[in-house]
């Protein structure tokens, strides 16, 4: 009845520390071949502990019938470095089991280490057997037997079609295959526009990329306009300082660009420049298309910039005409930045009428 205790109480561990080893040969193999990691996950729910190190989220779980290595989404698709992979978790789960060979030589035989043992087997054919059961990702010899199907080119046409929008293209560039990666996701990413909480946490990485060197120009001038458009929108207390230096350096990098000029623009009203952003959004809103999402930035900035110059007319008239084309089950924050404005031109409007009564 002991050896059978110390066989199970074994397995019981071996489950856990197989997990743990299991997703760590996954990690260690990403970070070789220079594949991005959004997630790792030791275990399933209740979650225990987060935490985040560099661009990875770590998560450690209760239950040791679940773990995940999750990667920022394709930017271009390699079989080798996928297959490679895939291999990591039991290539970590082999590691382990010489380990415990070593352990056992060591000691003459142990039952307790016997169960450690068989549970490397037992989770080493869990995964390997290709499978895929509802609602889930498959194992990874499921994977694996997939590999010589197409998986698409991934976000790199995207990426391309944005750097094309700020006039660059994509350039060959040592080392840069994981931030394009997770460039690539950060921008495209729906859930970032989710919640205020999302969007701050989408800021924050966008934020964490820029600080690191090695961008081109078009690049850099990419992930600048699209954390200023974000924290335009977010409607939180704003870094008006950051705010004020990342308006500045995308202008010197793009300012004969009609969004950077009116994101320029945009940024000079939020820090009450009105002045110096009228021009700039009346310039932009010329050369925007009548619908499109920059000419909506620039009618909601030029009004509060009507406001700030004491045209009041102008302001009330100009968020008029904004509410009124703008269908009122656009995007949340679309709509929160209109309500904002409405709300602000209302309260000075106010204040005047209460004043000359």
């Amino acid at each position: 009845m002991q050896q059978i205790a110390l066989v199970l109480s074994g397995v019981c561990l071996g489950l856990w520390l197989g997990t743990i080893v299991h997703e760590a040969g996954h990690y260690l193999c990403a970070c070789l071949c220079g594949m991005p990691v959004r997630l790792v996950r030791f275990g399933g729910a209740p979650v225990l502990a987060r935490w985040r190190i560099q661009e990875t989220e770590f998560e450690a779980g209760m239950s040791p019938f679940d773990g995940r290595v999750v990667l920022y989404p394709f930017f271009e698709f390699h079989r080798g470095r996928w297959g490679f992979f895939l291999l990591g978790g039991i290539l970590g789960n082999i590691v382990c089991l010489f380990a415990l060979s070593r352990l056992e030589s060591g000691s003459g035989g142990n039952w307790f280490l016997n169960g450690l043992a068989f549970a490397q087997y037992l989770i080493i054919v869990l995964t390997a057997a290709p499978h895929r059961l509802e609602g889930s990702t498959g194992s990874d010899g499921w994977h694996l037997l997939n590999l010589r199907r197409p998986k698409g080119s991934g976000n790199r046409p995207y990426y391309e079609a944005l750097l094309a929008v700020y006039g660059g293209k994509l350039t060959p560039r040592r080392g840069t295959y994981a931030y394009r990666t997770r460039l690539a996701y950060h921008l495209s990413n729906a859930e970032a526009w989710r919640s205020s909480g999302d969007m701050q946490r989408s800021i924050a990485a966008l934020e964490r990329e820029l600080s690191r060197p090695g961008f081109a120009p078009e690049e850099e001038l990419l992930v600048l306009d699209a954390l200023i458009t974000r924290v335009l929108l977010a409607g939180g207390q704003a870094d008006l300082q950051k705010l004020e230096q990342w308006s500045q350096r995308a202008f010197e990098l793009g300012g004969h660009l009609s969004t950077v000029r009116g994101s320029r623009g945009a940024c000079l009203c939020e820090l009450g420049r009105y002045a110096g952003a009228r021009p700039l959004l009346e310039e932009a809103l010329a050369s925007a298309e009548p619908a499109s999402f920059d000419a909506l930035i620039a009618k909601v900035y030029l009004a509060l910039t009507l406001l700030g110059l004491e045209e009041r007319v102008s302001a009330v008239r100009s968020i008029e005409e904004v509410r009124a084309e703008y269908d009122p089950t656009s995007h949340p924050f679309v709509m929160g930045l209109i309500a904002r404005t409405e709300a602000k031109i209302a309260s000075v409007c106010r204040f005047d009428a209460d004043r000359a009564a």
